[in-house]
């Protein structure tokens, strides 16, 4: 998670504030695969958040959590509904996150 926060969004993260709310399992039973998405609360942060890999992503905004945009990719939608309801684990299957 550290790595990835430096890598995606430029900032510097330490494990110790960090905290677990969430994994969802994901499988793509048509094509045999299996993933785990983890969630975490990034309680401290160094740096201003930035777009580091712009071939990935074309905006990077703050939004509440109540109030999220309706163009939101539905898994983490779920992700984020499960987080609310304190839930720490979900399941998803067959779902295709990118055309492969």
């Amino acid at each position: 998670m550290v790595r990835e926060c430096k890598e995606e969004v430029g900032i510097d993260v330490k494990i110790e504030d960090l905290t677990f709310v969430h994994v969802s399992h994901r499988s793509i039973l048509s094509l045999d695969k299996i993933y785990f998405d983890v969630y975490f609360i990034i309680n401290k942060y160094d740096g201003v958040p930035s777009i580091m890999e712009p071939d990935k992503c074309s905006e990077l905004d703050w939004f509440d959590i109540d109030n999220l945009p309706h163009d939101i990719i539905e898994l983490r939608r779920v992700a984020i509904e499960a987080f609310k309801s304190k839930k720490y684990y979900s399941e998803v299957i067959d779902y295709f996150l990118y055309t492969e």
